[in-house]
């Protein structure tokens, strides 16, 4: 079995970096956390830099940071402390250009996982793949779903509940294979 894969958590202590670290904790096997990134919490990057063991914590509050590098070496942890908001976008971009876009490894059979750095509200968002969208956004209307915005390549709408998702052409090779029909 191969190493598991690196992920860098942008916005650890935020709701969804909590969710996706529980599910990395589930996974040891497949994922390992490299990086914690977020702005000034500290002791809750602390707690986590303790059960996830990272290369390096990363917070935009220099303060903070002192704080977190204090704390982690009092405990003989071996995890680099580093500050300010360059630093977090450093770990993003991981040597490449930054992605919005970060993958978690799945079998291409499978659900696909992405964590996404937004400038809303933190929340889960679901991602339909079709390859004819107006036929998709058709369908979910009939369903109750509204149309929130209509872009080029994809289409916004919004549940019944208010839960937001988009209707995004297929975006892996082999699609169809696990695809679903809707009469």
């Amino acid at each position: 079995m191969s190493a598991p894969q690196g992920i860098a958590i942008l916005g650890a202590t935020g709701s969804i970096g909590r969710s996706t670290l529980a599910v990395i904790a589930l996974h040891p096997e497949r994922f390992r956390v490299a990086a914690l990134c977020a702005n000034a919490s500290w002791q809750t990057v602390v707690e986590q830099a303790r059960q996830f063991k990272p290369d390096v914590v990363v917070l935009a509050d220099p303060q903070a940071a002192a704080q977190a590098r204090a704390a982690l070496k009092a405990v003989g942890a071996s995890t680099r402390v580093e500050s300010g908001a360059e630093a977090e976008i450093v770990i993003a971009r991981n040597g490449r250009p930054a992605a919005r876009l970060v993958p978690l490894a799945t079998p291409p059979d499978e659900l696909s996982v992405q964590i996404q750095r937004v400038d809303h509200e933190s929340r889960v968002h679901i991602d339909i793949e079709t390859d004819d969208i107006p036929a998709e956004v058709a369908r979910l209307e009939k369903l109750g779903a509204a149309v929130d915005e209509r872009k080029e390549r994809w289409a916004v709408m919004r549940a019944p509940s208010g839960q937001r998702f988009c209707i995004v052409r297929v975006q892996r090779d082999g699609w169809p294979k696990g695809a679903n029909a809707w009469d």
